[in-house]
């Protein structure tokens, strides 16, 4: 579909309310989003092992109507209306300033991707008519438990800062959502007995839209990441909660139209100080959201993790594979993975992979994009910095002397 055909069919994309209701031993969630009076959607997302408390009321609202804000991104993005209706709740000038810069900075991957001009003033406003009366948040609320709720995926960052909080003897407990057995078998090596797992449902309506040929692509995933977390410490009694965003998420992939695009947006220093404020001001002043991995990059994180090798044959972070639990050996993701951990590993990383990445031609076009080479953008995924990819190339080679073979092909590379 084009830009201005959806954008003049569809003016308005309304956040209508949200629906909260007790079923068993779940808390279930389902949010209502309406497209001009055309079509509704309703994602679900469903919290184990919660039944009414007394001490929620008055700030649960608040923080599964800011949950539902950053839901609605992945559905507005399909009509990019003009204008966002707020109906579930009250939003103040600075709160509107945060969502703006969410939106335009965590989706810059979806506006290049689709060439879309996000730094036009009218590409979208916020229009606040509240049916529910804003929250207020203060230090008198009750305070959480001081242990760890950790958020993980499937990667070596989640395994790293599980390791890492585990053997420092400190409470914890996982956060999974959606998990893949990848997550699952991690979780219980690092010694999580009772994971909290939440499952969050798409509205079919938005992939038979994509189907269509409605606009699609990247939103800022670890945001919404940010919001459960916090959503979730409350309803379990968790103040720490913990992510593992390294600082190689800083770096952009690519300055389009004088601004930076980064597929990693919300899992930068940047967005986790911004996210910190505004939790603290408009959340709840219990919860403290921080990246146990923040000062480190994914070299250092690959060294660390070279290091446990309990969970080598168990984690993956090839996005196309994650499904089937494989590594495809054929994406920048798997080629980045493999490069940070060869001068740790050697020729042992062949093991995780299935096959010595290292020998394949094939995969020498996508270290120059990783190297960004005459100027192209850095592949759209969780990958090394520029450097990162230099540094680890080199200290490959130095590493492949030592083993005594031939230097692989793509290490051969001039960096």
């Amino acid at each position: 579909m084009i830009l201005e055909e959806v954008r003049e069919k569809y003016p308005e994309f309304i956040y209508e309310g949200f629906e909260i209701k007790y079923e068993g031993e779940s808390l279930i969630i389902n949010f209502d989003f309406k497209v001009s009076g055309d079509f509704t959607f309703r994602p679900k997302i469903v919290f184990p092992n919660v039944s009414p408390h007394s001490k929620w009321e008055g700030r649960l609202d608040n923080l599964i109507f800011n949950l539902g804000m950053v839901e609605l991104l992945s559905y507005w993005k399909a009509v990019c209306s003009p204008q966002i209706v707020i109906k579930a709740g009250y939003l103040s000038k600075e709160q509107i300033k945060f969502w703006k810069k969410l939106l335009l900075k965590g989706l810059g991957e979806f506006f290049y991707n689709n060439k879309i001009d996000f730094t036009k003033k009218d590409l979208v406003e916020f229009t606040i008519q509240p049916s529910r009366l804003q929250a207020k948040v203060d230090a008198s609320e009750q305070l959480l438990k001081e242990r760890d709720l950790i958020l993980i995926g499937g990667g070596k960052d989640s395994a790293v800062t599980l390791e890492q909080i585990s053997k420092s003897g400190k409470e914890f407990n996982c956060l999974m959502l959606n998990p893949t057995k990848a997550v699952l078998a991690i979780a219980k090596i690092s010694g999580c007995k009772n994971p909290i797992i939440i499952k969050r449902t798409i509205d079919p309506k938005l992939l038979e839209l994509n189907k269509k040929g409605y606009l699609n692509g990247h939103t800022p995933f670890s945001a919404y990441l940010a919001f459960l977390g916090t959503l979730a410490g409350v309803l379990y009694d968790y103040k720490n909660i913990v992510v593992s965003n390294e600082v190689s998420s800083d770096e952009e992939n690519i300055l389009w139209m004088g601004q930076e695009i980064n597929h990693q947006y919300s899992k930068t220093s940047e967005f986790e100080k911004d996210f910190r404020s505004y939790s603290e001001k408009y959340l709840t002043a219990s919860t403290n959201y921080f990246s146990f991995l923040r000062d480190k990059g994914e070299l250092e994180i690959s060294r660390l993790f070279a290091r446990m090798p309990k969970y080598h044959k168990l984690f993956r972070s090839c996005n196309k594979g994650s499904k089937q639990g494989v590594w495809c050996g054929e994406c920048p993701k798997c080629i980045s993975t493999y490069l940070t951990l060869y001068p740790f590993l050697g020729s042992e990383t062949q093991k995780i992979f299935g096959k010595d990445l290292l020998s394949d031609e094939s995969l020498i076009p996508i270290v120059k994009q990783l190297l960004r080479e005459n100027n192209v953008a850095k592949p759209f995924e969780c990958v090394a910095t520029v450097a990162e990819i230099k540094n680890a190339i080199s200290l490959g080679r130095e590493r492949a002397e030592k083993e005594g073979g031939e230097i692989p092909k793509v290490l051969r590379i001039n960096v």
